[in-house]
């Protein structure tokens, strides 16, 4: 999986799985901070998982902005893409 986010140009390569996994995390957070709420009858644990969860989607933001910031100023071109392209094409 890090490679591929890693070398993918497709945004949604990384960005599906990023935001899959913070979903299914946010939901545990939920499922156990609601839990412990009731179970300790304290809303204060309640609040603690929206705190939690609000981390989680922040990480996530940034993880995406740092990952996509290349396609969104764009990216220089693989040295060796780029002299193959050179030679090929200057050839006559």
């Amino acid at each position: 999986m890090p490679r591929s986010v890693k070398t993918s140009k497709g945004p949604p390569i990384f960005t599906v799985p990023f935001e899959d996994a913070a979903a299914l995390l946010g939901l545990i957070v939920t499922f156990v901070g609601i839990f412990l709420a009731h179970y300790f009858n304290n809303p204060y644990l309640d609040g603690a998982a929206s705190i939690m969860i609000g981390v989680i989607l922040t990480t996530v933001a940034v993880l995406l902005v740092y990952e996509s910031n290349g396609l969104l100023i764009g990216e220089s071109a693989d040295p060796q893409a780029y002299l193959y392209r050179s030679r090929c094409c200057t050839r006559r």
